[in-house]
């Protein structure tokens, strides 16, 4: 999915709705690192209006907040 300036790529919610959140931050898990925690450039963001999940190291993350446990069990 390609995404464009804080705005989901599925329903088009932007990122001062609110409805955009950070479930993870910097961070990796990759086979290649044995599933281990690692820093990473990319966030994997989620949109809270349609369920979208995609992965981005755009600026536009920083102004984003951390997901809530309840949020993020949906």
């Amino acid at each position: 999915m390609s995404n464009r300036g804080g705005k989901c790529p599925r329903c088009g919610a932007v990122e001062g709705g609110g409805y955009l959140v950070v479930w993870q931050r910097n961070v990796s898990f990759s086979a290649f690192n044995g599933y281990r925690r690692a820093y990473s450039d990319y966030s994997l963001i989620h949109c809270l209006a349609c369920g979208a999940l995609w992965r981005t190291k755009a600026n536009y993350v920083n102004r984003l907040r951390d997901a809530s446990e309840k949020e993020r069990r949906g």
